[in-house]
């Protein structure tokens, strides 16, 4: 068995009292100094560094400071120091402990034990002393009475000074406390009196050498027999470790917060401006920053702050922030964005990087700044700018994450930037003739979440939204989902998904086909994100479903609106010149048909004139296909116009149709042009007549009908409302259902080769759109096809109809014939001569002008609407009427643009003409405007 000799000291004035406890000891093979005063025990100590001192309390009130000093003493700062005496007063006990004594005893064990328990007490004390040194506790004691506060040399060493600088009071103690901190630490010294509890407190000091370190103390209080507080013990440790251990913890978790709660808002937020708020919003609220601005680039490469949160508005007034390679752009914004990187700052008040704005920051509370870049399609845009109030506060796995909401938030940014661009498709295609009705409704997307480990797929109610899927309807599987992709895409989509998540991919987007639970497929576009642990396996991946159905209809239909555009632009470009030309042709057939006696040119002559009426109607088809036909509107009753037609269509016909009128009773009339809608009703009966090659029946209807909104919102430019029904219906061959999609595209026909244009139903679907009215068919071959026009019901008076064959008569009026084209011109004058009237003709608009100063006597001008020299029809006669105010005016085309006609109908009292025109057509609109 190992003995350990031990050094022992003992102070005692009775020297025989002394020689006595030493001997068992000394025979015990220890070391015994001895000394009577408390002088010698000092000198006897720094001498031999003893292990135990036992102190007799026989040496009166020095007891209490003989401890304090070998405390003090390097050679006794971790001896075990006991007091003996059973005759000690409380009051030297007390006093004798707060200095750092280990224990008072009334007596030593006996002399048989005593060498052995000395050695054990000696080897406790030393072994709690060095464990308090290294778990870096140190203890304290107060006297109430007295204030003397006694630290050990831990609790020293815990503040950062030697046991020698420590005053002893509280007040000592209490200036180390950060001001912030003492209401928090007196509040508890309050409530352990009050209640008589233990004294738990956490509070922060500032050692000398200015840092900041964080302490928890813990003690109780000695009360005396009247109930009052006569000491305080307790100790104190550092925590700093674990209160920044806490406080990364807490700022973790908010970070994860903060990144949760904006992914939450990309998912539902379409629009940038609305993102960019929510994300500083949500920086500064949920993730505790101090500040937080998103700011975008401008081509000079100045910043504009597009969002703002927090203790930031102030600030940003006063600095300037670039990327441009200047001492503005060299922060941690600048840098960010000219190098796409995070650029961090954690030490504000010395980093020179910060120079330019630390005064700003540092009166705002700004310790600690990072910015990330955002960018769209690899450029940047701009940058996500933070700031803290701490200093260091930006680690590497809060970069980390920071960079990878940054990234989220540039893939919204995109996102946002792809809606938009789709909803300025959607602008254009509203802007064009064919107006469509947009989305009502933002797109609600179908989240879903794919735990990789266990094969489980959840999604959220979007699915039944969507798709009109529950829970139970598919099983919560990869398969399961990949079970309702259209097979076509499936392989594609699946061997995506795998392939992003084997190869460390962290992205995936595609588009496919999904089966709803109707059957029908929907047209989504996917993205997901793959989540993944330390090592880089993948664990989840999760994403948003959205519904492109409908963008891709609304596409496909900006298409169509394009080809009626483009068919209207080359329409109207040849219209002009061509019906000049048919207008000379037709005019001269005329003449000669009355002119030529020999009754064998009489063919050619109606050959000829047949001709070119077939290429007027085929200029006014497409015109009347692309909306650009000038209509003049009326209020028409269509059972009247029906009856009259009545011989005609049958003559058209033929005796092996049988025609069937259904009229309703009480019918209203209808807002159209009378005379396009008569050219609409033969083409429709035409094209049923071609159906019904061995004859059939053709009914025409008439009824009031109301179009509701539910309707209205399925059709393209289609309003609510109460319309004329005009339905024409045969029993001939049918359309197959492939088919009826394009019946109404120009040229398009079923017919045989050599029969009809293709351009008949594309007539009636112009003219009853341009009318602001809608047309639909049905068909199914074999058994017929019925075509229904909803024509806008007008609230006025059916007008009477003029008689269109009228005789026709002259006059010897004088008119002011306008016409650019030569052989136009000529015709003209020479049909208007004849006719009786006095004619002026000019080529171009000022020559008419000057003709109209110099002449008082004209009574029409009869004028082209489109001419050169820069001054129109219109424009002429605006002039004309300023200076002849009863000028009567009578315009002519064969392609009016938009000088006379706006939204497909003529301007109110505006008088046409249209070319090509025949000579009755001419008399007869000359006498009627000049008899008005």
């Amino acid at each position: 068995m190992t003995i350990e000799f031990l050094r022992i000291l003992t102070v005692d004035p009775d020297t025989a009292r002394a020689h006595a406890r030493a001997a068992p000891l000394v025979g015990a093979g220890h070391v015994v100094a001895m000394a009577a005063t408390a002088e010698a025990a000092l000198e006897e100590a720094r001498r031999g560094a003893p292990d135990l001192v036992l102190l007799a309390a026989a040496i009166g009130a020095s007891v209490s400071g003989l401890v304090a000093r070998l405390r003090a003493m390097p050679q006794t700062a971790e001896s075990a120091i006991l007091v003996l005496g059973d005759d000690a007063p409380e009051t030297v006990r007390r006093a004798a402990r707060e200095a750092g004594a280990d224990g008072c005893l009334a007596t030593l064990p006996a002399e048989d034990t005593l060498a052995a328990w000395a050695g054990a007490l000696a080897r406790q004390t030393a072994r709690a002393r060095r464990a308090q040194r290294m778990a870096r506790m140190g203890s304290w004691s107060l006297d109430v009475a007295s204030g003397r506060l006694v630290w050990s040399d831990v609790t020293c060493a815990l503040f950062g000074i030697r046991p020698a600088e420590f005053r002893g009071t509280f007040e000592h103690f209490a200036s180390f406390v950060l001001p912030e901190d003492r209401c928090r630490l007196d509040a508890a010294h309050r409530q352990a009196v009050a209640t008589r509890g233990a004294l738990e407190a956490e509070y922060r000091i500032r050692r000398p050498d200015g840092e900041v370190r964080w302490m928890f103390e813990r003690g109780h209080l000695e009360f005396d027999d009247a109930g009052q507080v006569v000491r305080r013990l307790g100790m104190v440790m550092d925590i700093t470790e674990r209160k920044l251990a806490e406080q990364r913890i807490l700022r973790l978790n908010r970070v994860h917060a903060l990144l949760s709660a904006i992914n939450n808002a990309i998912v539902h937020l379409r629009d940038r401006q609305a993102l960019f708020e929510q994300a500083c919003r949500i920086a500064v609220e949920t993730g505790g920053l101090r500040a937080a601005w998103i700011g975008t680039v401008e081509p000079d490469g100045e910043v504009s702050v597009a969002a703002q949160a927090g203790a930031v508005d102030a600030y940003l007034r006063h600095i300037r922030v670039t990327t441009a390679p200047v001492a503005e752009g060299h922060g941690p914004f600048g840098l960010a964005v000219r190098e796409n990187r995070a650029a961090v700052c954690n030490h504000i008040a010395r980093d020179p990087m910060f120079a330019p704005w630390r005064e700003q920051a540092l009166r705002h509370g700004f310790q600690a700044c990072a910015a990330f870049p955002l960018h769209v399609d690899g450029l940047p845009i701009g940058g996500f700018a933070l700031y803290a109030d701490v200093e260091d506060y930006f680690d590497d796995e809060e970069i980390r994450l920071f960079e990878q909401l940054a990234s989220d938030i540039s893939f919204a940014i995109a996102f946002i930037d792809q809606e938009q661009r789709r909803r300025l498709a959607e602008a254009a295609l509203r802007e064009s003739e064919e107006r469509f009705r947009l989305l009502s409704k933002a797109t609600n997307d179908a989240i879903w979440d794919w735990n990789l480990a266990d094969d489980v797929l959840w999604w959220s109610e979007g699915f039944e939204t969507l798709f009109g899927l529950r829970r139970d309807d598919v099983p919560p599987t990869f398969q399961g989902w990949a079970g309702r992709i259209h097979p076509d895409d499936r392989d594609r989509v699946v061997a995506d998904i795998y392939q992003a998540v084997l190869t460390r991919g962290e992205k995936w987007s595609d588009s496919y086909r999904f089966l709803r639970r109707d059957g029908t497929y929907a047209h989504v576009h996917d993205r997901g994100y793959v989540i993944r642990d330390a090592e880089g396996r993948a664990t989840r991946m999760v994403g948003g479903m959205t519904d492109v159905t409908e963008r891709r209809t609304l596409e496909e239909r900006l298409l169509q609106a394009q080809r009626l555009e483009a068919i209207g632009q080359l329409t109207g470009g040849v219209a002009h010149d061509f019906n000049n030309l048919l207008t000379v042709i037709l005019g001269n057939a005329d003449m000669l048909a009355e002119e030529v006696g020999d009754q064998r040119w009489s063919p050619l002559i109606a050959l000829i004139a047949d001709a070119a009426q077939r290429g007027a109607d085929l200029t006014r088809q497409l015109l009347a296909y692309a909306r650009r036909q000038p209509l003049d509107p009326k209020s028409v009753d269509v059972n009247r116009l029906v009856a009259e037609m009545d011989a005609l269509l049958r003559r058209a016909l033929g005796e092996h149709i049988e025609v069937e009128l259904v009229r309703a009773a009480g019918l209203w009339s209808a807002l159209v042009d009378p005379a396009q809608l008569e050219s609409a009703l033969l083409n429709l009966a035409i094209n049923a007549r071609d159906a019904m090659p061995n004859g059939g029946r053709l009914t025409i209807e008439t009824a009031n009908v109301w179009i509701n909104d539910d309707y209205a919102g399925q059709h393209v430019d289609v309003k609510p409302g109460q319309y004329v029904l005009l339905a024409v219906s045969d029993t001939g061959v049918g359309i197959a259902a492939e088919h009826l999609d394009r019946v109404f595209e120009p040229f398009f026909t079923t017919k045989p080769k050599g029969i009809g244009t293709g351009l008949g139903l594309a007539m009636v679907y112009g003219f009853a759109k341009q009318s602001g009215g809608h047309v639909n068919i049905y068909s199914e071959p074999g058994q017929g096809t019925t075509v229904r026009m909803y024509l806008p019901r007008s609230h006025a008076p059916a007008e009477a109809r003029r008689d269109a064959a009228a005789a026709v008569v002259g006059g010897s009026e004088t008119i002011l014939l306008v016409e650019d084209d030569a052989q136009v011109r000529a015709y003209a004058r020479e049909q208007l001569v004849s006719l009786g009237y006095t004619v002026l003709d000019a080529a171009d608009a000022r020559e008419a002008l000057a003709m109209a100063e110099r002449r008082a006597d004209i009574d029409l001008l009869f004028t082209d609407v489109v001419m050169p020299g820069g001054m129109s029809g219109k424009q002429l006669a605006d002039a004309v009427r300023a200076l002849r105010p009863r000028i009567k005016v009578l315009y002519t085309s064969g392609y009016t643009d938009n000088a006379i006609v706006h939204h497909g109908r003529l301007d109110a009292g505006v008088h046409l003409l249209t070319k090509p025109y025949r000579r009755a057509e001419l008399a007869r609109k000359v006498r009627a405007i000049l008899d008005t």
